[in-house]
């Protein structure tokens, strides 16, 4: 075997040879990520509210945050990882946005702040609104939540610093009048407090041009608010002042007076009314201005609404009156009297100036007509009477309980009827035949006498009869040795009340 001997380079085993060792580089700092969520919601009564960050691959920074939005205000970036801000209420019936800018460095985050839209306790619509009435429509936002629906005029509301004022003096004004009214809580709440939406009601008796306000608040049945009180402010439309002006004069015959008059614009519809001059004198306030009349009409139209169900027209139609008009009124004798004109309408709304007019009545002159009465019993219950005049002029009858006149003399019982508010109602001319039913075993006394404008022109013309089947019996004031029946002849005795218009305050 023959041996080979090679020469290997060095390098080709692996032996090492001396070389530049080159160096490690050190790696490039990360940058720092901040992270956060883009967006935030909140509820549209606000609060305070915070928003939670972190960092990765921290620098000794602080982060701040700023808002141009004004409703959001006080952010606060004192504690890491915490963006702490307070956020208003709102109001507003849409969605509000708003941008929260953060910084952390040269890294800048945008979080946007989205807060829902303000739904209220309740909302207030109101429409049609005119010189004395406006619509109003209230929806809660709670349909079982029990709520009342108020008016007043906004000087009085806002009399009150805060709402548990307000609140306090509905409940007080309630729990008079409930004990007043003699009735238990509830009954009376049944009559307040409304649940649901409530559309179509109708403010009335307001007066022209005057601010007011609806407002309202949830309640329970034991008087204890539920929510803020939520308000509407309104004006009701104010009266346009018309040039228009009115000449009067006036026709006396006894106690009946003819006022003629005559107005400077013969379309324009106008009201005229005579009263007593010396009521007037006794008013507070001035009788010649606008406002004195403005509120006695809506004073009187919701007196009459209140008490009989009327209409403003109901109560001013009668008064109303265009172009030259000759208007008769049925007065007191010998008083003092004033006349009334104004342009207005059938809401009760004044259109100008007033105007007035004195006059003075005279004496009511006795009649000389004799009544005669024939009354009987056509059954057991049934009573039946005519009456008979020998002239056409007015007399006031009736028939009544005979005990209702006992131990009266005939003048006293004329003082007695003239007395009775039905007197100048029952008011009838010539002959009239009559009847009504009757307890048996009772009774009873027809009457007739002459009657004019609150004053007996004749004597007392009575029948008594007892109520029992085949009872007649008859009557006359006819004259009689000593004079008139009931009467010395020419005295007149009169009433203070008469079917006239009186101003009062209600």
């Amino acid at each position: 075997m023959k041996w080979f001997i090679c020469l290997i380079p060095a390098f080709a085993m692996g032996i090492v040879c001396s070389c530049d060792k080159k160096p490690m580089l050190p790696s490039e700092p990360e940058e720092p990520v901040l992270m956060i969520d883009d967006k935030l919601e909140i509820p549209y009564s606000g609060g305070s509210f915070s928003l939670s960050y972190t960092i990765e691959n921290m620098d000794d920074l602080s982060v701040n945050a700023s808002c141009e939005e004004g409703w959001i205000h006080d952010i606060d970036c004192a504690e890491f990882g915490k963006i702490r801000f307070n956020a208003d209420a709102s109001n507003e019936s849409l969605r509000r946005e708003a941008i929260i800018n953060i910084f952390y460095g040269d890294i800048e985050k945008k979080v946007s702040v989205i807060q829902e839209e303000f739904v209220p306790d309740f909302r207030i619509e109101l429409s049609d609104i005119n010189y004395t009435t406006f619509n109003v429509d209230i929806f809660p936002k709670d349909k079982e939540m029990y709520y009342p629906a108020l008016v007043a005029d906004k000087e009085f509301v806002n009399g009150f610093s805060a709402d548990d004022e307000l609140i306090q003096n509905v409940k007080d004004e309630w729990i008079a009048d409930a004990e007043r009214l003699g009735v238990d809580m509830k009954q009376y709440l049944d009559t307040k407090l409304m649940k649901g939406d409530n559309t179509g009601m109708t403010a009335q008796d307001r007066l022209p041009g005057r601010e007011y306000v609806v407002y309202t608040f949830g309640m329970n049945y034991d008087l204890e608010a539920l929510t803020p009180v939520y308000k509407a402010d309104v004006m009701t439309k104010a009266a346009e002042m018309k040039d228009v002006s009115f000449e009067m004069n006036t026709t006396v015959a006894g106690a009946n007076a003819t006022l003629h008059v005559v107005p400077s614009d013969k379309g324009e519809t106008y009201y005229v009314n005579v009263f007593l001059s010396s009521d007037l004198d006794s008013q507070d306030g001035d009788i010649s201005t606008v406002e004195f009349w403005q509120q006695y009409f809506i004073d009187l139209i919701r007196l009459n609404r209140i008490i009989f169900g009327s209409t403003p027209e109901d109560v001013m139609s009668p008064y109303l009156h265009s172009g030259d008009d000759d208007v008769e009124f049925e007065l007191a004798p010998n008083t003092d009297y004033t006349a009334i004109a104004m342009a207005a309408s059938s809401e009760g709304v004044v259109f100008s100036k007033i105007f007035t007019h004195d006059f003075r009545t005279a004496n009511v002159n006795m009649s000389d007509n004799i009544i005669t009465i024939e009354a009987y019993m056509n059954a057991k219950d049934d009573l039946w009477f005519d009456i008979y005049t020998t002239n056409n002029d007015s007399y006031s009858w009736g028939v009544k309980l005979s005990s209702e006149f006992e131990g009266m003399s005939d003048e006293e019982m004329l003082r007695f009827l003239l007395a009775d508010p039905l007197t100048p109602l029952n008011v009838k001319q010539g002959y009239f035949p009559g009847g009504c039913g009757v307890t048996t075993g009772e009774r009873y006394t027809v009457y007739a006498f002459g009657y004019s404008n609150g004053v007996a022109t004749t004597g007392l013309a009575r029948v008594d009869i007892l109520a029992q089947e085949g009872e007649s019996a008859s009557g006359s004031n006819a004259p009689s040795d000593s004079g008139q029946a009931g009467l010395p002849v020419g005295e007149m005795l009169e009433i203070s009340q008469f079917n006239v218009e009186c101003i009062a305050s209600y």
